[in-house]
């Protein structure tokens, strides 16, 4: 891992996303990068500092937003990191792309933020920074001291698109050292034998060389519920996830579930984005169009 992008509004989850990944900076030797987006006042007809330095009080606050930032870097004794403060109005806009000009491995950001509302878990600019990231998107909870995982749940199907993306993943889910529980999620309405979804995690651990790994299959009402009633039962400190991929998870990542999924489960959430059509579990063992996928024959 070589750079990690964490946004922060100086908020109190905020602050738990800066110290989880100075943490992961420090173990792995990566370059973190700080950001803190400066909402644009509306009456402020373009983005430039110069006509914000003219607005009322406007140098002030870019001046305590610089002192904020250098005293996060030297709080955290952070050694190799770059700072960034930018006036924008869109503020999951300005962190994507701060991600993709520097090429980052992981963007680090809290679960909300100042603006959160009571009973919310997900803020509105990290549900979507979670959804169109290009890139492993760790989302905080918790506070840590040192950032350390000891069971993890990865929730998949197991086949099509994320064999694209759970590189990416991996190379994070490498850092932790933790065991890792594989979970297909059975509901009444997209069931899958058992023979089959042991025979598509056999081929996943295989194609990865998982180590420290189990498969496990879990009936439930509805995939949110059996997510986090098998996250509970064995108390697992993280999900992996991929959202808008062949679950038809869409849904899923709406924020009054995605609420329910984090404050009833985990720590954090690791999010890796796919966008591949989903197929049913009727045409993944008997239509054609399924033999373009890697997994059962």
């Amino acid at each position: 891992m070589k750079k990690i992008l964490v946004a922060t509004d100086f908020s109190e989850y905020a602050e738990y996303a800066v110290s989880s990944a100075a943490s992961i900076a420090k173990q792995t030797g990566a370059q973190l990068i700080l950001l803190h987006v400066i909402d644009r006042p509306l009456n402020l007809d373009d983005e430039s500092y110069e006509n914000y330095h003219n607005m009322p009080g406007g140098k002030t606050v870019v001046m305590n937003i610089q002192s904020k930032l250098n005293a996060i870097v030297s709080t955290h004794k952070i050694e190799n990191a770059e700072v960034f403060h930018e006036l924008h109005n869109d503020v999951f806009k300005t962190i994507l792309k701060h991600a993709d000009q520097h090429q980052v491995d992981l963007i680090v950001i809290g679960a909300y933020g100042s603006s959160r509302s009571e009973g919310s878990f997900i803020g509105s600019n990290t549900e979507r920074v979670m959804s169109q990231a290009k890139m492993p998107v760790l989302i905080i909870q918790e506070k840590f001291d040192e950032f350390s995982i000891e069971s993890m749940v990865l929730a998949s199907e197991f086949y099509g698109e994320i064999y694209k993306v759970f590189p990416k993943m991996k190379k994070v889910i490498d850092l932790f050292d933790s065991n890792l529980h594989l979970l297909k999620v059975n509901t009444p309405s997209r069931f899958q034998r058992t023979h089959d979804s042991l025979k598509l995690m056999k081929e996943f651990i295989s194609e990865f060389d998982l180590k420290n790994c189990t498969s496990n299959i879990y009936n439930d009402i509805t995939i949110e519920d059996g997510i986090i009633n098998f996250t509970r039962s064995i108390h697992a400190d993280l999900i992996a996830i991929t959202p808008d991929g062949l679950w038809r998870l869409a849904h899923m990542f709406k924020r009054s579930i995605t609420d329910k999924l984090m404050r009833n489960s985990v720590k954090a959430i690791l999010s890796m984005r796919t966008q591949q059509p989903v197929l049913t579990p009727t045409e993944i063992f008997y239509e054609k169009e399924y033999r373009r996928y890697k997994g059962v024959d």
